[in-house]
C-alpha cells in the first residue's frame, strides 16, 4: 500500500464507532438549532465566542462526543464538540461539507499523537479546511491546497452520512508501530 498520500480513500466504509461517536452521525442533525446563522462568517462569528475544554474536564470522561444542540448550550468542549457543531451548520447552509478525525503534523512533520477533528467544505469551487476549535480567525479557515501535508485523515463522514476511510489510518498506524 502506498502511504505516500494518507488522503487517498481506503476501501472500508467505516462505522460511527471507529471515528469514536457512540451514535450514528444523523443522530448530530437531530433537534433544532438556536444558533441561526446564514453565511459561513456567522459560523465563525459564533465559534469564536466558544470555549475549548476538554471532555475530562467537562464531563470527566476520556472521549465525549456533544450534540450540537448541547454544545450551543455549553459554549465550550474540545475539537470533536466544534467541528460537529460547524459541520451541521455548514451542511445546513447547503455546502458540502465533511467532518475528519485524524491527526495532524507537527512542524517537524512528527505526527501529534492526539487524535484531531476538523471539517473540510467547499465554496465557489475551493475546498477549505476549518479548523472549528481554533481561535484565531486567521487560522480557522485555509484552503485545503495550502495545509493538506499538515493533516492525515483516517476517516471522514459527509453531509449525507457517506463515511470514508483514508490511507492516513496507515500511516498513523505505521508511525506507532515505529515508535512515533
Amino acid at each position: 500500500m502506498n502511504l505516500d498520500d494518507p488522503w487517498k480513500p481506503a476501501s472500508y466504509s467505516p462505522g460511527h464507532t471507529l471515528f469514536g461517536s457512540k451514535h450514528d452521525f444523523a443522530w448530530y442533525f437531530e433537534g433544532a438549532s438556536d444558533v441561526k446563522v446564514t453565511n459561513v462568517e456567522e459560523v465563525l462569528a459564533w465559534l469564536l465566542r466558544c470555549d475549548y475544554a476538554s471532555d475530562e474536564e467537562l464531563f470527566h470522561e476520556s472521549d465525549f462526543w456533544q450534540h450540537p444542540t448541547t454544545f450551543e448550550a455549553t459554549r465550550s468542549g474540545d475539537c470533536e464538540d466544534h467541528a460537529l457543531w460547524a459541520w451541521r451548520k455548514l451542511s445546513e447552509l447547503g455546502l458540502r461539507a465533511d467532518f475528519y478525525v485524524g491527526n495532524v503534523r507537527s512542524e517537524d512533520g512528527s505526527l501529534s499523537g492526539r487524535e484531531h477533528a476538523w471539517v473540510v467544505f467547499e465554496r465557489e469551487g475551493e475546498s477549505f479546511i476549518l479548523e472549528a476549535a481554533v481561535k484565531t480567525r486567521e487560522r480557522m479557515v485555509q484552503p485545503l491546497a495550502d495545509v493538506r501535508e499538515k493533516y492525515v485523515p483516517t476517516a471522514s463522514v459527509s453531509e449525507s452520512f457517506q463515511t470514508t476511510s483514508y490511507c492516513g489510518y496507515f500511516v498513523i498506524l505505521a508511525a506507532d508501530l515505529n515508535g512515533g
